[in-house]
């Protein structure tokens, strides 16, 4: 497997955990991130009605209040058709304000700018065609390298206040595993939100993974689903459920 920039070969125990077998860093790894072949991210805008990237070579989002950022599906054609995609999904939805209870239109700060974390691959991501995948995103190792860079940006965040971190379709099951990965470590993320558009693998999983990070708000419309997406509506129930029981749990400490 390859982990930023890194060569390794590992070995899966029964018990889920890997042994290392040999580890080396890999020099190929920058040319393969400017020919689009490994996880980056980008700073997006519209630059005369295209959407223009320059990527963030420290993995930092902009240091900005309310900055938005983009964890886009896999299957575009480069990061520039990737950012014209999530630039649709995220003018159109938006999470439910904690502060008014109002839908706000989360494209409007910034101006119309957002940061994207980009992931090449030629296969999207769940659905039902990856139905296997798309209930346990947790398992799913090839997107363990984009999750972990994930991850990085998101730690590195911290003290930035109020961004907020959408996935548009499978990006969902990279932001899942980014987010179990900073709860593992007892990472903090105060004043940050998480929100899923269409999500193509399990919300439920998704909100546990939110529920795991300490900080973390969450809204109560957390997700947005098509009434045909079968993978984003599947779990429903089982997340009223899980709502329920932290809220619960909130209310006796």
């Amino acid at each position: 497997m390859t982990l930023l920039g890194c060569l390794v070969a590992a070995e899966k125990l029964p018990n889920d955990c890997y042994k290392l077998l040999h580890f080396q860093a890999d020099s190929n790894y920058r040319e393969l991130i400017e020919a689009q072949r490994a996880p980056a991210l980008y700073d997006i805008t519209k630059i005369e009605g295209l959407w223009r990237a320059k990527r963030h070579t420290d993995g930092k989002i902009a240091k900005q209040a309310r900055r938005v950022v983009a964890i886009s599906d896999i299957g575009y054609r480069g990061h520039e058709v990737a950012a014209g995609a999530a630039a649709r999904c995220l003018s159109c939805f938006g999470p439910v304000s904690i502060a008014s209870g109002g839908r706000r239109t989360i494209m409007s700060t910034q101006g119309g700018g957002f940061d994207l974390h980009f992931t090449p691959g030629e296969k999207c991501i769940g659905g039902l065609l990856n139905y296997r995948k798309a209930v346990a995103p947790l398992k799913d190792d090839s997107l363990h390298e984009s999750a972990l860079l994930l991850a990085r940006s998101m730690y590195m965040a911290r003290e930035i206040h109020d961004v907020r971190w959408i996935s548009e379709f499978g990006g969902s099951a990279i932001l899942t595993q980014a987010l179990q990965i900073l709860a593992d470590r007892k990472f903090k993320l105060n004043n940050h939100t998480a929100f899923l558009f269409r999500p193509t693998t399990s919300p439920l999983e998704a909100l546990k993974a939110m529920h795991a990070v300490s900080g973390l708000e969450i809204e109560r419309d957390f997700k947005e689903s098509n009434m045909l997406d079968y993978i984003g509506n599947r779990d429903n129930l089982r997340v009223v459920k899980e709502r329920r029981r932290h809220e619960q749990c909130s209310l006796r400490f």
